[in-house]
């Protein structure tokens, strides 16, 4: 039974301390947090406006709810300590006392018939849908335990948090410094205290926070061959892209490595649905291998590579450079002497570029329609494994997005 999946729960169930470091995006991936089982608030989610739930399609969530429990099985089995920090979450959140299945499951399903009338949806079927969600809480978690979860991330906070799922968003692990991310939507806004809930309580503590007023978001940063790379675009401000690398400093300084932004300069009179399928540098582009890097030419081609350096920082007075290459990403890949994996632009659309390498060989992919995708990373010497996520992707992310990576060991 796909509800027997219990990857890791609870801390006191963790044996060994959790392991937190990336300094490879190919290196083997060693830990990650995923979210686990979907539930009602991805239900109540995509019933509002997609500017607002930023789901642009209609999510079968039983069926998604399965993929996301086999997918972080699919991790555990390929010897990654495995986090479902949904389960997680769960025990974490403080009993809601006089809370009733039937009080509970009311208020989902009034939820929303009102959603569906306000922004004139339909989904049929809504109310067996939700039950079943809820039931399968219950028997995963018990009574009281399901029923605050529910209540706290579907219907407690202004929108419901449908976009949980996509574990990489809340937080980005680079060098041996976790980054806590500050997300530009207002629906994911809240996400971040619930993440940040469960990696507290892993003994993760003590991460990157921004300043006000900056944004960054896990999607938009990664380290390739001794590069860290951060987008600046729709979600990710330059300003919160200067102060990571601040925090960074020391780190980079000691291992050789450099920082860059990957700033699309027209992020912000660019369309929405542009800036959705552009919103995050894991959208468009993903480290493959040694020297190999897959891209959509495309995106790659308008993005500009920008150097950050630092001048005296180790002192109070110390300020951060920021130096035009003059060039897009595409060129600077094709100057560090990669091997450029070509993305079509037609499957980046369908999250070709958003896989998961496991290590150097090894790669996950999503959807199996991705036909030229598929066939460029295996003439590349990739070993390509499909993990069924069809209804996952409705929500706007795949693979990569839904997998918060937090340690990878270097072989």
């Amino acid at each position: 039974m796909v509800e027997e999946i219990r990857v890791q729960l609870r801390k006191s169930e963790v044996s060994n301390p959790v392991r937190l470091g990336i300094y490879n995006e190919t290196d083997r991936l060693t830990a990650a947090a995923v979210w686990g089982p979907v539930g009602t608030e991805a239900v109540l989610a995509q019933l509002l406006p997609p500017e607002i739930s930023l789901f642009l399609d209609k999510m079968d969530v039983p069926a998604a709810r399965k993929e996301s429990l086999e997918y972080a099985k699919a991790l555990n089995d390929f010897g990654v300590d495995t986090y479902l920090v949904r389960d997680q979450l769960a025990f974490l959140l403080p009993p809601q006392s006089g809370l009733t299945k039937e009080g509970v499951l009311g208020a989902l399903i009034a939820r929303a018939t009102q959603l569906q009338s306000q922004y004139r949806k339909e989904m049929p079927g809504y109310q067996a849908v939700i039950t079943e969600l809820v039931e399968g809480d219950i028997a995963r978690y018990g009574e009281t335990t399901a029923l605050t979860l529910n209540k706290t991330i579907s219907l407690d906070e202004e929108y419901p948090l449908g976009n949980l799922l996509y574990a990489r968003d809340q937080m980005n692990v680079l060098l041996g410094r976790r980054v806590k991310s500050s997300m530009t939507k207002d629906i994911r806004r809240e996400e971040i205290k619930f993440y940040e809930m469960v990696y507290n309580d892993l003994g993760l503590t003590n991460p990157i926070e921004l300043p006000p007023g900056e944004t960054f978001e896990g999607g938009d940063a990664y380290i390739h061959n001794g590069i860290v790379y951060i987008g600046v675009g729709a979600r990710t401000t330059k300003g919160g892209a200067v102060h990571i690398f601040r925090e960074l400093y020391p780190q980079l300084q000691a291992k050789g490595y450099i920082c860059v932004i990957v700033e699309d300069e027209q992020a912000a009179i660019r369309p929405g649905d542009e800036q959705m399928d552009f919103m995050h540098i894991d959208t468009f582009s993903a480290a493959a291998g040694d020297r190999q890097i897959a891209v959509c030419e495309e995106e790659a081609s308008r993005r500009r590579i920008k150097i950050l350096e630092g001048r005296e920082l180790e002192t109070d007075t110390g300020d951060v450079l920021v130096c035009d290459t003059g060039k897009s990403q595409l060129q600077f890949l094709q100057d560090q002497g990669e091997e450029i994996l070509t993305i079509p632009l037609s499957e980046q659309h369908t999250f070709g570029a958003n896989f998961l390498a496991l290590n150097e060989r090894d790669i996950l992919v999503p959807l199996e329609t991705n036909g030229g995708t598929l066939q460029t990373l295996t003439q590349a010497g990739k070993n390509v494994i499909h993990v069924p996520l069809f209804e996952c992707t409705r929500g706007y992310g795949a693979a990569h997005c839904m997998t918060g990576q937090l340690h990878r060991q270097a072989v």
